[in-house]
């Protein structure tokens, strides 16, 4: 902490003790007593001696070897005729800056002070008139300091503000101007914010001054632990998929549960006369794979956590043939070769065929009125039993086969949950409303299916990574994708490497010949000569820079809890978050041996940072990162790397809506009906 920032915490009582002094003392000495610390300190003893103990003041002064003037004796008045201001005495200038008691009264107070003193300050050169306004400003911009504390961020910024206007419509600002530490941030501005203006990293967490501020971060503090204003709350994820045996599915997991959440609310709809209503379990149980076969009218509902194309209609809920109905053993190719979804435009798009013999499809009526299909030979003939069960919904976007599986066990509304937990308080206590009683986690289910609906944009830092294929681009204008055999990922960050569409890694050229396999399992060797690019989708996408500010932003500025993806794996898990506490903020005295996000580190300032986040409403439960981040001299990064597991991405709900709006995701979910029930389980 500089010398001026300990004066400004000593002076929010409007006292100095000697404690304080000493504290003031002992920081100046560290390192040696520099001439422009002596100088600061004198100043202080001029300007504050009169908020000081007696003890505090002595103990200065025999510090700077100032000789204590005696008293003059009662009895023996003098009259002492004060000498006349000469060009360069600071003490020619008068503040009364340690009387101003609001933030609201600086600016007014400062213009007082000098527009009394304008003909003194401008009498001698513009240089000498400057240095003294300057003199005055820091003395209004350490008193703004003292009183920032407890003061809302909007308080304080407006009188920085109003402060700086002042300052700068006096005519004679332009000392302020200077960077005299060359962070990018002017002397006037630190004075503002009580960091030292000969220092590039006044709080010595490695992020220069200047660059803090432009990032909204504090660059007097160092931020050691940070935390949101409130924890937030999580749950089941609540799974799309079912086990495949029961088809009610569980209340406690499902959203889609016979006796859950939302049939508890259909019940209290229909008990309140609002029949045409009471459709949220059954919007709710469309399947979630509808799209598949071209239909827009999807759910969450998936009966199995196994899609098979061997069993396509059981086990993805999706009625594949056009029946009607879920029939067993229905044979549909809706996986690629990459083992993702193949879908179409529409249900027609997939071809019958039994082997190579395409058949014609025939939607009948039964005696009932329900519909079966019925497949036939090109000549008209009607299909066996036995060859109906070989029949193959064949797709001309898939692979040709109908042997693969997709676990989707792992789909559900992780996002949404942890939406809901940053914009909602959690459900204290059991509501019961006509009868019908809604458990706290009823209502935390309620509030994850209208969560989508109350976020009024999001905030989003880092790029999902996909698990897409490598690409390899010829000079000959070839291009392939598939899998690098022969080249890690550090290997690709190199200085000339550059990003493409989010988190792709570009080489323009290699050294060495690349092995290649090719999406069909083809393996090729290709000659370094003939590449032109190689590109491959970055695991470590989320720059420790990128991750280190935005969690000093969010959790040390905005005081807002989050959600991440803490890890960098092709599937997604959202865990939301309220603090970060680092035990390693340190300058690194060997380079990394890694490359970084930039490629490999260079010979600025390198640090490193080790921290464990917190996660849901535990103290306890968290996950530790490290990273380095490398500086230049104005203290501006320029490189970083991970030194322990990434996290795939960081993001927040930009505004709440307020309990307005529609619900497209379940629409029989609304935001009035869910606000009723809520409200009453919080209060």
């Amino acid at each position: 902490m500089s010398i001026s920032s300990m004066v400004n915490k000593a002076l929010r009582d409007n006292r100095i003790t000697l404690t304080e002094v000493n504290k003031i003392i002992n920081t100046a000495k560290t390192g040696g007593l520099t001439a422009s610390e002596k100088t600061s300190l004198t100043r202080v003893l001029d300007r504050y001696a009169s908020k000081m103990d007696a003890d505090a003041k002595a103990k200065l002064q025999d510090f700077l070897g100032i000789q204590t003037q005696p008293e003059t004796p009662v009895d023996q008045p003098e009259t002492v005729t004060p000498d006349a201001p000469t060009a360069g005495d600071d003490t020619a200038v008068k503040s009364t800056a340690s009387d101003v008691q609001t933030l609201g009264d600086l600016a007014t107070s400062f213009k007082k002070d000098f527009d009394g003193q304008r003909e003194a300050i401008a009498s001698g050169s513009r240089e000498d008139g400057e240095r003294k306004t300057l003199t005055l400003f820091e003395d209004y911009g350490n008193r703004l300091v003292a009183l920032a504390a407890g003061a809302s961020a909007d308080e304080v910024s407006q009188a920085r503000t109003s402060l700086m206007n002042a300052y700068q419509g006096t005519g004679l600002s332009g000392a302020g101007r200077a960077d005299t530490d060359g962070d990018k941030l002017s002397d006037a501005d630190e004075i503002l914010r009580g960091t030292n203006r000969t220092a590039v990293d006044s709080d010595n967490d490695g992020m220069g001054d200047g660059f803090e501020v432009e990032h909204d971060l504090n660059p007097a503090d160092a931020q050691r632990s940070i935390k949101a204003d409130h924890k937030p709350w999580t749950t089941t994820y609540w799974p799309m998929a079912g086990d495949g045996r029961n088809s009610d599915g569980s209340p406690e997991s499902h959203l889609w549960a016979k006796d859950g959440a939302l049939d508890k609310l259909d019940t209290l709809r229909r008990t309140r006369g609002d029949e045409a209503g009471a459709k949220a379990l059954e919007f709710e149980r469309q399947p979630a794979l509808n799209w598949l076969v071209g239909d827009s009218k999807k759910g969450e509902y998936i009966p199995n956590s196994s899609l098979k194309e061997r069993d396509a209609e059981v086990t993805t809920g999706v009625d594949f043939d056009g029946d009607g109905k879920i029939t067993a053993g229905v044979k549909a190719d809706f996986l690629d070769a990459r083992g993702d979804f193949a879908a179409v435009r529409d249900r027609s798009a997939f071809v019958p065929k039994l082997g190579d013999e395409t058949l014609t499809r025939h939607v009948l009526k039964n005696d009932d009125g329900s519909s079966r299909v019925e497949y036939r030979h090109a000549n008209g003939t009607a299909l066996t039993a036995d060859e109906a069960k070989n029949v193959v919904l064949t797709n001309p976007s898939a692979d040709g086969k109908t042997d693969g599986t997709m676990d989707v066990g792992w789909w559900g509304s992780c996002d949404k949950v942890a939406l809901a937990g940053i914009l909602f308080q959690d459900p204290k206590h059991s509501v019961t409303l006509d009868g019908v009683t809604f458990t706290p986690l009823d209502i935390r289910g309620l509030l994850t299916v209208l969560a989508d609906s109350q976020a009024k944009g999001t905030d989003f830092e880092g790029a999902r990574y996909d698990e897409r294929p490598d690409i390899l681009v010829t000079k000959d204008g070839q291009q392939l994708m598939g899998t690098v055999l022969n080249q890690d990922d550090p290997a690709f960050r190199t200085k000339d490497m550059w990003r493409w569409d989010g988190d792709f890694m570009v080489l323009n050229s290699v050294d060495k010949d690349i092995e290649f396999r090719t999406m069909d399992g083809e393996t090729k060797t290709f000659k370094a000569a003939d590449i032109k690019h190689l590109a491959r989708e970055d695991k470590a996408d989320m720059s420790a820079i990128n991750f280190h500010t935005t969690m000093l932003k969010w959790l040390g500025t905005d005081k807002r809890s989050a959600a991440m993806d803490r890890d960098p794996g092709s599937h997604v898990w959202n865990y939301n978050f309220h603090s970060m506490d680092f035990s390693r903020i340190e300058e690194m005295t060997n380079k990394p041996t890694e490359p970084g996000f930039n490629g490999p580190a260079g010979d600025g300032r390198i640090m490193r940072y080790d921290g464990s986040v917190k996660f849901g409403d535990s103290d306890y439960s968290g996950k530790n990162y490290s990273y380095w981040i490398e500086y230049d001299k104005a203290g501006q990064p320029v490189n970083s790397g991970w030194m322990s597991e990434n996290p795939d991405f960081l993001w927040r709900p930009a505004e709440f809506r307020n309990w307005t709006g529609a619900n497209p995701r379940n629409p029989y979910v609304t935001p009035e009906l869910v606000k009723e029930i809520y409200e009453k389980s919080i209060q």
